[in-house]
């Protein structure tokens, strides 16, 4: 009997807006620009995958308006945030460059978590498919939906992926500080101690964190995190900390700032 086993990983969602109503317009015209830009979206999403992965352990498709991408290797919660932080960087300016030259506003949404998926796969006579399933697909997409609600926001992770950076970046439990600071038993200097101590590791990572929300088809409502687009400026200092602590080593953080040097419009 075949065997399919559980495969710890995460998985980011990026999906550009609009996609239909920019399709159809740019069709009609018969002008590829368009085109074009998806052509850079799929290169973009495939050249970061690869140089925050070791050994391209990632396994990437699309849908057409959207990328799915799903990391396994080592620290690959670490991985995959860094893959997000440098797609929102270079979407970015992809989108202001496409508004400039077209005069249509464009623009993406990404979400990430963490969890289990299994390998599936088809070997048909002229070919073979094979791809990944897994509830935490579903809420990566779900989280990316959520993106839409909130003004100036692009990427949001989920409770998963967050608690594994904070323990490993970090070396802090998540789960201790919310029980803490939720701990009626303590006095009020205690309780704020620990508020600013996770407002801290909110801040260490560039996100804000934006209460509880019930996702589609998830049942219970989950923490999500969204990305500060204030401090996750490209200028300022607080980016390249995190990059630093995100890269495994000096020399992939090397290689991620000439990357982010290059892909500047």
């Amino acid at each position: 009997m075949q065997k399919y086993p559980k495969i710890d990983s995460t998985v980011a969602i990026s999906d550009i807006r609009d996609f239909t109503y920019l399709f159809e317009i740019f069709q009609k015209n018969e002008n590829n620009g368009f085109l074009r830009f998806m052509e850079e979206y799929y290169f973009m999403g495939l050249s970061i995958a690869r140089l925050v992965s070791e050994n391209d352990r990632f396994y990437m498709t699309t849908a057409g308006d959207g990328i799915l991408a799903f990391f396994f290797e080592d620290h690959h919660e670490r991985r995959a945030y860094l893959y997000c932080l440098l797609l929102y960087q270079v979407m970015e300016k992809a989108c202001s460059a496409f508004t400039r030259q077209y005069g249509y506003d464009i623009s993406f949404g990404i979400g990430a978590e963490t969890g289990y998926v299994q390998k599936v796969s088809s070997v048909p006579e002229f070919g073979k498919l094979e791809t990944y399933l897994g509830s935490v697909i579903n809420i990566a997409a779900r989280i990316e939906a959520t993106t839409k609600n909130f003004h100036r926001t692009k990427l949001i992770i989920g409770e998963k992926l967050y608690k594994r950076l904070v323990q490993k970046l970090f070396k802090e439990e998540y789960q201790y500080l919310i029980e803490n600071s939720a701990d009626l038993r303590k006095n009020y200097d205690e309780v704020i101690e620990y508020h600013n101590k996770m407002n801290k590791l909110n801040q260490d990572l560039m996100l804000f964190y934006v209460f509880e929300h019930k996702l589609k088809g998830v049942d219970l409502p989950l923490p999500l995190f969204r990305l500060s687009p204030t401090l996750a400026d490209l200028r300022k200092t607080s980016f390249l900390n995190v990059i630093g602590k995100l890269a495994v080593s000096r020399e992939k953080y090397n290689e991620i700032l000439s990357f982010l040097e290059e892909s500047s419009y």
